[in-house]
C-alpha cells in the first residue's frame, strides 16, 4: 500500500540519512522515540480498538449512535487512525453503516483488545524473523484500527495501520503486519518521495511497477513467515502461470492496474489481486538467481527501474 506523505514525515517517523552502499540506498537512522530497531521494543497501539469497544458498549445501552461513535472513537483517534480515516475516507457515517450491516461481526469485537495482547508475542516473533532477513529493519508503531469492513491495511508515515474488524486468524494478521512493515523498509531504502511517487503521478507508475512493488512485500513476507499475504492469488496463478503471464505482458505497461489489483475481477473464477502474485513470481525469480541472497534482498527493496529488474530476474526466460 501507499505511504501518505505530509510535511511532518521527518519528525513523525524517522530522520534518516541515506547512504549509498553496494549500489542500494541503506538506512543509517537517526530515530525518534516512536521508532524501534529491536522488535521486542516495537510499539503496539491498541487505543483505537479499546475506544471502539467502549463505543459499542454505549451503543448497546441506547442513545444517538452517530454521536457515540464520533465521541468515543473518532474524537479520540490515534495518529494512526487519523491517517487511516484519511486514506480510506472512514467517517462515523460509514462505520455506523457497517456496524448495522454486520452487527454480529462487530459485536464479536468486544474481547478483541485482550485477544490482540495475547497474540502480541507472535507478532513480535514475526518481526524478529524479518530482522534476520533485513538486519537494518526499523519498527515504527503498529496501530490496530477498526474500519468499515474493507479489510484494508496500509503503511503510513505513522507506522503500520492494521484493520482488525474482520475475524482473521492470527497467522493472517501476522502476514498483513509483516507485509506492511516491508513497505516501510522499501520506503526507507528508496527514499520516501521516490517510494510515494509510484502511487501518485510518478512517470514510472504502471502495472509492472506496482506488481513488483507489492510482490516484493509479499515475497519477503513469505521468506520471513512462510505465508503469502495474498495466498489465494498465488495459489491460483501457480496453476495458470503461462496464460496469466501472457495476459500480464499485454497489460503491464498500462498506467492503472485495472483488475489486477484492489478490485474484484470480472471473471468470478479468479481471485483478487493477481498482480501481487505476478510480482511475487518475478521477485522470487530474481532472488533464486542471485548468488548473494543478502545483497539480493537489499536490491529487491530498493528497485526503482522495474523494466530492468524484470529483465534481470530472468522470469520470462523460464516461460519461453
Amino acid at each position: 500500500m501507499r505511504i501518505r506523505v505530509t510535511g511532518v514525515v521527518a519528525s513523525c517517523l524517522i530522520g534518516w540519512v541515506l547512504v549509498t552502499s553496494l549500489g542500494v540506498s541503506h538506512v543509517n537512522a537517526q530515530i525518534t522515540t516512536n521508532v524501534a530497531t529491536d522488535p521486542a521494543e516495537a510499539k503496539m497501539v491498541y487505543d483505537d480498538v479499546r475506544n471502539f469497544v467502549r463505543a459499542m458498549e454505549r451503543l448497546a445501552a441506547g442513545g444517538d449512535s452517530m454521536a457515540i461513535l464520533q465521541e468515543e472513537y473518532f474524537d479520540r483517534a490515534s495518529p494512526g487512525l487519523l491517517h487511516y480515516m484519511d486514506d480510506y475516507d472512514l467517517t462515523s457515517e460509514e462505520l455506523l453503516r457497517a456496524v448495522r450491516r454486520w452487527p454480529r461481526q462487530y459485536a464479536k469485537l468486544r474481547n478483541l483488545p485482550e485477544r490482540l495482547v495475547v497474540q502480541e508475542d507472535t507478532f513480535r516473533e514475526a518481526y524478529a524473523r524479518l530482522k534476520h532477513l533485513i538486519p537494518y529493519t526499523v519498527y515504527p508503531p503498529t496501530y490496530f484500527v477498526i474500519g468499515a469492513n474493507l479489510g484494508a491495511s496500509a503503511a503510513s508515515e505513522q507506522g503500520q495501520l492494521i484493520s482488525v474488524e474482520r475475524p482473521y486468524e492470527t497467522e493472517r494478521k501476522v502476514t498483513v503486519l509483516v507485509h506492511e512493515l516491508v513497505h516501510i523498509q522499501q520506503a526507507l531504502a528508496q527514499g520516501i518521495d521516490q517510494y510515494q511517487s509510484l502511487y501518485g503521478d510518478g512517470p514510472e507508475r504502471n502495472l509492472l511497477a506496482l506488481s513488483i512493488r507489492e510482490g516484493t512485500a509479499d515475497f519477503i513476507t513469505y521468506l520471513a513467515v512462510g505465508r503469502h499475504a495474498h495466498e489465494a492469488a498465488y495459489d491460483y496463478i501457480v496453476g495458470h502461470e503461462e496464460e496469466i503471464w501472457k495476459r500480464f505482458q499485454g497489460e503491464m505497461h498500462n498506467r492503472e492496474p485495472g483488475e489486477w489489483m484492489w478490485t474484484d475481477p470480472s471473471n468470478p473464477e479468479e481471485p483478487r489481486d493477481l498482480g501481487y502474485a505476478m510480482g511475487v513470481l518475478i521477485v522470487r525469480s530474481y532472488y533464486r538467481h542471485a548468488p548473494d541472497k543478502e545483497l539480493a534482498v537489499r536490491e529487491i527493496l530498493s528497485v526503482t527501474d522495474y523494466e530492468d529488474f524484470l529483465e534481470r530476474s530472468r522470469y520470462a526466460d523460464q516461460l519461453r
